[in-house]
Protein backbone atom coordinates (compact mmCIF):
# COMPACT_ATOMS: atom_id res chain seq x y z
CA UNK A 1 0.00 0.00 0.00
CA UNK A 2 3.03 2.21 1.20
CA UNK A 3 4.68 1.70 -2.46
CA UNK A 4 1.10 2.71 -4.18
CA UNK A 5 0.51 5.89 -2.40
CA UNK A 6 3.79 6.71 -2.98
CA UNK A 7 3.82 6.33 -6.98
CA UNK A 8 0.70 8.36 -6.74
CA UNK A 9 2.60 11.34 -5.00
CA UNK A 10 5.58 10.89 -7.10
CA UNK A 11 3.03 11.45 -10.46
CA UNK A 12 1.76 14.34 -8.81
CA UNK A 13 4.95 15.65 -7.49
CA UNK A 14 5.83 15.22 -11.20
CA UNK A 15 2.50 17.56 -12.65
CA UNK A 16 3.14 20.07 -10.36
CA UNK A 17 6.52 20.29 -11.73
CA UNK A 18 5.78 20.75 -15.02
CA UNK A 19 2.74 22.93 -14.84
CA UNK A 20 5.17 25.38 -12.98
CA UNK A 21 8.68 24.68 -15.17
CA UNK A 22 6.14 25.22 -18.35
CA UNK A 23 3.55 27.67 -17.98
CA UNK A 24 4.88 28.99 -14.68
CA UNK A 25 2.91 29.63 -11.21
CA UNK A 26 -0.26 30.74 -12.45
CA UNK A 27 -3.81 29.63 -12.56
CA UNK A 28 -3.10 26.16 -13.68
CA UNK A 29 -0.71 25.30 -10.66
CA UNK A 30 -2.46 26.56 -8.68
CA UNK A 31 -5.93 24.92 -10.35
CA UNK A 32 -3.58 21.58 -9.68
CA UNK A 33 -2.18 22.23 -6.38
CA UNK A 34 -5.04 23.65 -4.29
CA UNK A 35 -7.94 21.97 -5.82
CA UNK A 36 -7.56 18.73 -7.76
CA UNK A 37 -4.81 17.51 -4.80
CA UNK A 38 -7.79 18.08 -2.03
CA UNK A 39 -10.40 17.00 -4.36
CA UNK A 40 -8.88 13.75 -4.88
CA UNK A 41 -7.99 13.27 -1.39
CA UNK A 42 -11.63 14.19 -0.48
CA UNK A 43 -12.82 11.49 -2.98
CA UNK A 44 -10.44 8.70 -1.96
CA UNK A 45 -12.20 9.30 2.05
CA UNK A 46 -15.91 9.60 1.06
CA UNK A 47 -15.47 6.09 -1.59
CA UNK A 48 -14.50 4.38 1.90
CA UNK A 49 -17.96 5.36 3.26
CA UNK A 50 -19.77 3.99 -0.08
CA UNK A 51 -20.04 0.56 1.68
CA UNK A 52 -21.04 2.42 5.25
CA UNK A 53 -24.00 3.63 3.39
CA UNK A 54 -24.54 0.66 0.89
CA UNK A 55 -23.86 -2.72 3.38
CA UNK A 56 -24.79 -5.00 0.11
CA UNK A 57 -21.71 -3.33 -1.84
CA UNK A 58 -19.13 -6.04 -0.24
CA UNK A 59 -21.22 -8.51 -1.38
CA UNK A 60 -21.59 -7.02 -5.33
CA UNK A 61 -19.77 -9.11 -7.85
CA UNK A 62 -18.43 -8.04 -11.20
CA UNK A 63 -19.55 -10.94 -13.82
CA UNK A 64 -18.47 -11.20 -17.25
CA UNK A 65 -17.73 -7.81 -17.97
CA UNK A 66 -16.84 -6.89 -22.06
CA UNK A 67 -13.43 -4.89 -22.38
CA UNK A 68 -13.40 -2.61 -25.50
CA UNK A 69 -10.10 -1.83 -26.40
CA UNK A 70 -8.19 -1.01 -29.75
CA UNK A 71 -5.56 1.66 -30.38
CA UNK A 72 -7.39 4.87 -29.85
CA UNK A 73 -9.46 6.38 -33.31
CA UNK A 74 -10.40 2.82 -34.14
CA UNK A 75 -13.79 3.61 -33.49
CA UNK A 76 -14.11 2.21 -30.25
CA UNK A 77 -16.37 5.16 -28.59
CA UNK A 78 -18.69 5.08 -31.53
CA UNK A 79 -19.22 1.42 -30.76
CA UNK A 80 -19.20 1.95 -27.02
CA UNK A 81 -21.69 4.41 -26.80
CA UNK A 82 -23.40 2.73 -29.57
CA UNK A 83 -24.13 -0.64 -27.04
CA UNK A 84 -24.40 1.13 -23.94
CA UNK A 85 -26.54 4.82 -24.90
CA UNK A 86 -29.59 2.37 -24.51
CA UNK A 87 -28.68 1.94 -20.56
CA UNK A 88 -28.65 -2.15 -20.71
CA UNK A 89 -25.27 -2.16 -19.77
CA UNK A 90 -22.92 -0.43 -17.06
CA UNK A 91 -21.67 2.27 -18.05
CA UNK A 92 -20.05 5.86 -16.82
CA UNK A 93 -21.37 9.45 -18.22
CA UNK A 94 -18.56 12.58 -17.65
CA UNK A 95 -20.24 13.27 -14.55
CA UNK A 96 -19.93 9.67 -12.75
CA UNK A 97 -16.05 9.18 -13.86
CA UNK A 98 -15.56 12.50 -12.09
CA UNK A 99 -16.94 11.30 -8.66
CA UNK A 100 -17.20 7.26 -8.89
CA UNK A 101 -18.59 7.55 -5.00
CA UNK A 102 -21.89 7.47 -3.81
CA UNK A 103 -22.02 9.10 -1.09
CA UNK A 104 -19.47 12.25 -3.03
CA UNK A 105 -21.81 12.54 -5.52
CA UNK A 106 -24.88 13.15 -2.56
CA UNK A 107 -22.25 15.50 -0.79
CA UNK A 108 -20.27 17.18 -3.96
CA UNK A 109 -22.24 16.64 -7.37
CA UNK A 110 -23.52 20.26 -8.03
CA UNK A 111 -20.35 21.58 -7.24
CA UNK A 112 -18.29 19.38 -9.60
CA UNK A 113 -20.65 19.29 -12.28
CA UNK A 114 -20.79 23.17 -11.52
CA UNK A 115 -17.32 23.21 -12.22
CA UNK A 116 -16.59 20.69 -14.97
CA UNK A 117 -18.55 23.02 -17.02
CA UNK A 118 -16.71 25.47 -16.48
CA UNK A 119 -13.23 23.89 -16.75
CA UNK A 120 -11.38 23.31 -20.61
CA UNK A 121 -12.26 19.50 -20.31
CA UNK A 122 -15.67 19.69 -21.63
CA UNK A 123 -14.31 19.38 -24.87
CA UNK A 124 -16.25 20.30 -28.32
CA UNK A 125 -16.83 18.21 -31.12
CA UNK A 126 -14.54 20.91 -33.11
CA UNK A 127 -11.35 18.97 -31.31
CA UNK A 128 -12.30 15.56 -32.09
CA UNK A 129 -13.93 13.97 -28.93
CA UNK A 130 -16.92 15.95 -27.65
CA UNK A 131 -17.31 15.71 -24.08
CA UNK A 132 -20.38 16.51 -22.30
CA UNK A 133 -21.41 15.74 -18.74
CA UNK A 134 -23.59 13.33 -19.55
CA UNK A 135 -21.46 11.69 -22.73
CA UNK A 136 -20.58 7.87 -22.40
CA UNK A 137 -16.77 8.68 -21.97
CA UNK A 138 -14.02 5.68 -21.76
CA UNK A 139 -13.79 3.50 -17.81
CA UNK A 140 -9.48 4.30 -18.39
CA UNK A 141 -10.30 7.71 -16.86
CA UNK A 142 -11.29 6.08 -14.02
CA UNK A 143 -7.65 5.47 -13.39
CA UNK A 144 -7.16 9.05 -12.97
CA UNK A 145 -8.27 9.05 -9.33
CA UNK A 146 -5.37 6.44 -8.47
CA UNK A 147 -2.71 8.33 -10.77
CA UNK A 148 -2.36 5.71 -12.91
CA UNK A 149 -2.82 5.86 -16.83
CA UNK A 150 -1.59 7.23 -20.33
CA UNK A 151 -4.58 10.19 -19.38
CA UNK A 152 -2.36 11.97 -17.08
CA UNK A 153 -0.04 13.26 -19.81
CA UNK A 154 -2.57 14.23 -22.02
CA UNK A 155 -5.28 16.46 -19.09
CA UNK A 156 -2.56 17.88 -17.25
CA UNK A 157 0.89 19.66 -18.57
CA UNK A 158 2.88 16.47 -17.33
CA UNK A 159 2.78 16.13 -21.34
CA UNK A 160 5.26 18.61 -21.29
CA UNK A 161 7.79 17.30 -18.77
CA UNK A 162 11.01 16.12 -19.35
CA UNK A 163 10.06 13.40 -17.41
CA UNK A 164 9.23 10.35 -19.73
CA UNK A 165 5.74 9.00 -18.72
CA UNK A 166 6.74 5.72 -19.38
CA UNK A 167 5.46 4.27 -15.74
CA UNK A 168 2.21 5.12 -16.79
CA UNK A 169 2.64 3.41 -20.17
CA UNK A 170 3.45 -0.34 -19.29
CA UNK A 171 1.16 -1.05 -16.48
CA UNK A 172 1.79 -4.60 -16.34
CA UNK A 173 5.31 -4.07 -15.90
CA UNK A 174 4.32 -1.78 -12.95
CA UNK A 175 5.05 -2.86 -9.55
CA UNK A 176 2.40 -5.77 -8.11
CA UNK A 177 1.50 -2.76 -4.90
CA UNK A 178 0.76 -0.22 -7.95
CA UNK A 179 -1.07 -2.74 -10.33
CA UNK A 180 -3.40 -3.77 -7.58
CA UNK A 181 -4.46 -0.59 -5.96
CA UNK A 182 -5.25 0.73 -9.53
CA UNK A 183 -7.19 -2.55 -10.25
CA UNK A 184 -9.08 -2.83 -7.13
CA UNK A 185 -10.18 0.89 -7.68
CA UNK A 186 -11.26 0.07 -10.98
CA UNK A 187 -13.34 -2.45 -9.44
CA UNK A 188 -14.79 -0.93 -6.54
CA UNK A 189 -16.03 1.79 -9.46
CA UNK A 190 -17.59 -1.17 -11.42
CA UNK A 191 -19.07 -2.30 -8.24
CA UNK A 192 -20.48 0.87 -7.10
CA UNK A 193 -21.88 1.97 -10.50
CA UNK A 194 -23.48 -1.69 -10.95
CA UNK A 195 -25.41 -1.36 -8.03
CA UNK A 196 -25.90 2.77 -9.10
CA UNK A 197 -27.80 1.92 -12.96
CA UNK A 198 -29.28 -1.68 -11.31
CA UNK A 199 -27.56 -3.34 -14.37
CA UNK A 200 -25.32 -6.46 -14.34
CA UNK A 201 -23.01 -6.50 -16.95
CA UNK A 202 -20.38 -3.83 -17.79
CA UNK A 203 -19.40 -2.65 -21.25
CA UNK A 204 -16.21 -0.89 -20.66
CA UNK A 205 -13.86 0.80 -23.27
CA UNK A 206 -10.26 0.49 -21.83
CA UNK A 207 -7.69 1.43 -24.89
CA UNK A 208 -4.60 2.23 -23.00
CA UNK A 209 -5.39 -0.61 -20.97
CA UNK A 210 -3.92 -3.12 -23.52
CA UNK A 211 -1.13 -1.85 -21.69
CA UNK A 212 -2.11 -3.50 -17.78
CA UNK A 213 -4.03 -6.48 -19.73
CA UNK A 214 -2.09 -9.03 -17.70
CA UNK A 215 -3.34 -7.51 -14.46
CA UNK A 216 -6.91 -7.15 -15.89
CA UNK A 217 -7.60 -10.87 -16.92
CA UNK A 218 -6.03 -11.58 -13.37
CA UNK A 219 -8.45 -9.16 -11.84
CA UNK A 220 -11.21 -10.41 -14.01
CA UNK A 221 -10.73 -14.04 -15.85
CA UNK A 222 -14.17 -14.21 -16.72
CA UNK A 223 -13.84 -10.76 -18.86
CA UNK A 224 -14.93 -10.62 -22.47
CA UNK A 225 -11.95 -8.64 -24.72
CA UNK A 226 -12.97 -7.22 -28.14
CA UNK A 227 -10.37 -6.17 -30.32
CA UNK A 228 -11.15 -3.48 -32.51
CA UNK A 229 -8.47 -3.21 -35.76
CA UNK A 230 -7.93 -0.31 -37.60
CA UNK A 231 -4.91 0.15 -39.81
CA UNK A 232 -2.13 2.36 -38.58
CA UNK A 233 -1.68 4.41 -41.30
CA UNK A 234 -5.58 5.83 -40.14
CA UNK A 235 -4.98 5.52 -36.41
CA UNK A 236 -1.45 7.18 -35.65
CA UNK A 237 -2.61 9.91 -37.98
CA UNK A 238 -6.12 10.41 -36.24
CA UNK A 239 -4.60 9.89 -32.67
CA UNK A 240 -2.22 12.51 -32.95
CA UNK A 241 -4.45 15.49 -34.25
CA UNK A 242 -6.91 14.64 -31.92
CA UNK A 243 -4.00 15.15 -28.92
CA UNK A 244 -2.92 18.49 -30.54
CA UNK A 245 -6.47 19.36 -30.90
CA UNK A 246 -6.73 18.71 -27.09
CA UNK A 247 -3.66 20.53 -25.90
CA UNK A 248 -4.13 23.40 -27.80
CA UNK A 249 -7.55 23.58 -26.53
CA UNK A 250 -6.14 23.89 -23.30
CA UNK A 251 -3.12 25.80 -23.46
CA UNK A 252 -2.64 26.95 -26.88
CA UNK A 253 0.21 25.31 -28.04
CA UNK A 254 1.78 28.56 -29.83
CA UNK A 255 2.45 30.10 -26.44
CA UNK A 256 4.58 26.83 -25.09
CA UNK A 257 7.97 25.81 -26.44
CA UNK A 258 7.96 24.40 -29.55
CA UNK A 259 10.57 21.70 -28.24
CA UNK A 260 8.53 20.85 -25.69
CA UNK A 261 5.48 20.06 -27.68
CA UNK A 262 7.80 18.07 -30.59
CA UNK A 263 8.93 15.70 -27.75
CA UNK A 264 5.78 14.93 -26.33
CA UNK A 265 4.49 14.09 -30.09
CA UNK A 266 7.41 11.84 -30.55
CA UNK A 267 6.43 9.88 -27.46
CA UNK A 268 3.05 9.21 -28.10
CA UNK A 269 4.02 7.99 -31.34
CA UNK A 270 6.47 5.60 -29.68
CA UNK A 271 3.49 4.56 -27.42
CA UNK A 272 1.36 4.23 -29.84
CA UNK A 273 3.88 2.14 -31.81
CA UNK A 274 4.29 0.28 -28.71
CA UNK A 275 0.49 -0.49 -27.67
CA UNK A 276 0.25 -2.37 -31.33
CA UNK A 277 2.99 -4.57 -30.36
CA UNK A 278 1.99 -5.48 -27.31
CA UNK A 279 -1.62 -6.17 -28.73
CA UNK A 280 -0.56 -8.77 -30.93
CA UNK A 281 2.13 -9.89 -28.44
CA UNK A 282 -0.89 -10.76 -26.15
CA UNK A 283 -2.87 -12.46 -28.67
CA UNK A 284 -0.04 -13.96 -30.21
CA UNK A 285 1.23 -15.55 -27.13
CA UNK A 286 -3.04 -16.25 -25.73
CA UNK A 287 -2.72 -14.57 -23.06
CA UNK A 288 -6.06 -13.68 -23.35
CA UNK A 289 -7.81 -17.06 -24.33
CA UNK A 290 -9.46 -17.78 -27.51
CA UNK A 291 -12.93 -18.10 -26.01
CA UNK A 292 -12.99 -14.54 -24.73
CA UNK A 293 -11.13 -12.56 -27.52
CA UNK A 294 -12.93 -11.35 -30.27
CA UNK A 295 -10.97 -9.40 -32.89
CA UNK A 296 -13.59 -7.25 -35.08
CA UNK A 297 -11.68 -5.01 -37.89
CA UNK A 298 -12.69 -1.62 -38.40
CA UNK A 299 -14.13 -1.77 -41.79
CA UNK A 300 -17.02 -4.21 -40.84
CA UNK A 301 -17.64 -2.10 -37.96
CA UNK A 302 -17.65 0.89 -40.40
CA UNK A 303 -19.55 -0.69 -43.25
CA UNK A 304 -22.39 -2.93 -40.83
CA UNK A 305 -22.60 -1.80 -37.30
CA UNK A 306 -25.73 -3.95 -36.74
CA UNK A 307 -23.94 -6.80 -37.84
CA UNK A 308 -20.78 -5.74 -35.49
CA UNK A 309 -22.74 -5.20 -32.99
CA UNK A 310 -24.81 -8.68 -33.35
CA UNK A 311 -21.78 -10.35 -33.18
CA UNK A 312 -20.39 -8.77 -30.32
CA UNK A 313 -23.82 -9.46 -28.57
CA UNK A 314 -23.44 -12.93 -29.39
CA UNK A 315 -20.00 -13.79 -28.56
CA UNK A 316 -20.36 -12.08 -25.22
CA UNK A 317 -23.52 -13.22 -24.53
CA UNK A 318 -25.02 -9.44 -24.08
CA UNK A 319 -28.79 -8.91 -24.07
CA UNK A 320 -29.99 -5.65 -26.15
CA UNK A 321 -33.15 -4.50 -25.60
CA UNK A 322 -35.50 -3.32 -28.83
CA UNK A 323 -34.96 0.53 -28.03
CA UNK A 324 -30.88 -0.75 -28.21
CA UNK A 325 -31.51 -2.84 -31.77
CA UNK A 326 -33.62 0.42 -33.12
CA UNK A 327 -30.83 3.17 -32.41
CA UNK A 328 -28.02 0.41 -33.60
CA UNK A 329 -30.02 -0.27 -37.10
CA UNK A 330 -30.10 3.72 -37.91
CA UNK A 331 -26.55 3.77 -37.94
CA UNK A 332 -26.29 1.45 -40.60
CA UNK A 333 -28.12 3.97 -42.62
CA UNK A 334 -25.47 6.92 -42.68
CA UNK A 335 -22.13 5.51 -41.76
CA UNK A 336 -20.62 6.49 -45.17
CA UNK A 337 -21.82 10.16 -45.27
CA UNK A 338 -20.05 10.80 -42.57
CA UNK A 339 -17.99 13.81 -41.97
CA UNK A 340 -15.42 14.69 -39.18
CA UNK A 341 -16.32 18.35 -37.69
CA UNK A 342 -12.58 18.02 -36.80
CA UNK A 343 -9.21 18.73 -38.83
CA UNK A 344 -6.33 16.10 -39.14
CA UNK A 345 -2.85 17.07 -39.18
CA UNK A 346 -0.91 15.40 -41.73
CA UNK A 347 1.55 12.98 -40.47
CA UNK A 348 4.29 15.40 -41.52
CA UNK A 349 3.56 18.16 -39.46
CA UNK A 350 4.51 15.79 -36.47
CA UNK A 351 7.42 14.83 -38.09
CA UNK A 352 6.18 11.42 -39.55
CA UNK A 353 5.75 10.01 -43.01
CA UNK A 354 3.79 7.08 -44.31
CA UNK A 355 6.84 4.70 -45.26
CA UNK A 356 7.88 5.13 -41.12
CA UNK A 357 4.64 4.04 -40.05
CA UNK A 358 4.75 1.15 -42.28
CA UNK A 359 8.32 -0.03 -41.58
CA UNK A 360 7.80 0.26 -37.84
CA UNK A 361 4.27 -1.51 -37.83
CA UNK A 362 4.69 -3.14 -40.77
CA UNK A 363 3.83 -7.03 -38.68
CA UNK A 364 0.40 -5.15 -38.54
CA UNK A 365 -0.24 -4.43 -41.98
CA UNK A 366 1.22 -7.77 -43.12
CA UNK A 367 -1.07 -10.04 -40.56
CA UNK A 368 -4.52 -8.05 -41.16
CA UNK A 369 -4.07 -6.77 -44.83
CA UNK A 370 -3.91 -3.43 -44.45
CA UNK A 371 -2.81 -1.68 -47.35
CA UNK A 372 0.21 0.17 -47.53
CA UNK A 373 -0.29 3.16 -49.78
CA UNK A 374 0.55 6.74 -49.25
CA UNK A 375 -2.95 7.99 -49.29
CA UNK A 376 -5.54 8.04 -46.20
CA UNK A 377 -8.63 7.39 -47.31
CA UNK A 378 -11.27 9.84 -45.69
CA UNK A 379 -12.91 9.09 -42.23
CA UNK A 380 -16.22 7.69 -42.35
CA UNK A 381 -17.44 6.95 -39.30
CA UNK A 382 -17.22 8.73 -35.43
CA UNK A 383 -13.72 7.39 -34.70
CA UNK A 384 -13.12 9.55 -31.48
Amino acid sequence: MFEAVCFSAGIRWRILTATLTVLGPGREFWHQAAEILPFEMILRCLFRLDGLFDPLLRQQKVDRPVFIVAHPRSGTTFLHRLLTEAGDFVAFPARDIALPSPVARRLLGRLVEWRLRHTRLMFPKQVGHEVTLDSIEEEELLFTHTDNTQFLALLTPLAFSDWDFAPLVYGDEQSPAVQRRAIEFFRECLKRQIRRVGKSRVVAKLNYSIMRMRSLLAAFPDARVVYVVRSPLETIRSHLSLHRNMLNHQWMLDDLPSNRVRRYFQRRYRYDVELYRYMEDLIDQQVIPDSQLLVLPYERLRSAPSAAVREIADFADLSLSAAAWERIRAQDGWQTAYQPPHRHHALEDFGLTAEKVVRDLEFVFDKYGFPKEVDVPKEQVPVA
